[in-house]
C-alpha cells in the first residue's frame, strides 16, 4: 500500500475505475425524389448527422426504381460508406427515402388508323405502364355527358379499344389518361 503523510496537507486515495465509452447517435437521410416515367433516375440526395472526430463516413444510395419501372413509389436505400472502420462507434438511425415515378406531364399517344366495320369502331394505341386509358364517346360534340365505353390499364404494350354498339351516324371518341 502507498503511504503518504506531511504536516500540512490531507492525503486522499481514490480507487481506479472505468470509463465506459458508448457508441454515439448518428442518423442517416435519404432525400425524397420524383421523376417522370421513361426518364432517368435524379441524383440521391440526403443527410448524415452526428458524425465525431471527423469521420470519413459517407453515403450511398440505390433503388429499385428502373427508367421503365412502372408508376409508383419506390424505396431509396441507404449505404454507409466507412473506409476507417469507425462505423462501429456508432447507433445508426436510417430514414431511407422514397423516389416517386409519375406519369409523363405531356404524352403524345401513337394511334392506328380507326376502323369502322359493320358498326364496329376501333382504335388501337400504345400504353405506358401503369397509366389508365379511357375511351368516352358522345353523339353530340355540344353534349357535355361523354360515355365511358371501355376503361384499360397500361402495361406497356398496345391497347385496341373497340365499340361494338357503334350505331349512331355521328358518334365522337376520346381517351382520357389517368394516373
Amino acid at each position: 500500500p502507498l503511504s503518504l503523510s506531511a504536516a500540512n496537507y490531507y492525503f486522499g486515495y481514490f480507487i481506479s475505475g472505468n470509463l465506459a465509452v458508448t457508441p454515439a447517435p448518428l442518423t442517416v437521410t435519404a432525400d425524397d425524389k420524383s421523376r417522370e416515367f421513361g426518364t432517368e433516375n435524379p441524383e440521391f440526395t440526403g443527410s448524415i448527422e452526428g458524425l465525431q472526430n471527423n469521420d470519413s463516413i459517407t453515403i450511398a444510395y440505390s433503388t429499385d426504381a428502373l427508367k421503365t419501372s412502372p408508376l409508383g413509389r419506390y424505396v431509396i436505400d441507404i449505404h454507409l460508406i466507412d473506409p476507417t472502420g469507425r462505423l462501429s462507434n456508432y447507433i445508426v438511425t436510417r430514414i431511407d427515402g422514397v423516389i416517386t415515378v409519375t406519369k409523363p406531364i405531356t404524352e403524345t399517344l401513337a394511334f392506328a388508323p380507326a376502323g369502322f366495320d359493320n358498326q364496329t369502331f376501333s382504335l388501337s394505341i400504345q400504353s405506358v405502364v401503369g397509366v389508365r386509358y379511357s375511351l368516352e364517346s358522345t353523339d353530340s360534340l355540344t353534349d357535355p355527358d361523354w360515355t365511358i365505353v371501355q376503361t384499360v390499364t397500361g402495361d406497356g404494350g398496345p391497347i385496341v379499344f373497340t365499340d361494338p354498339a357503334a350505331s349512331a351516324p355521328n358518334r365522337y371518341y376520346r381517351i382520357l389518361i389517368q394516373q
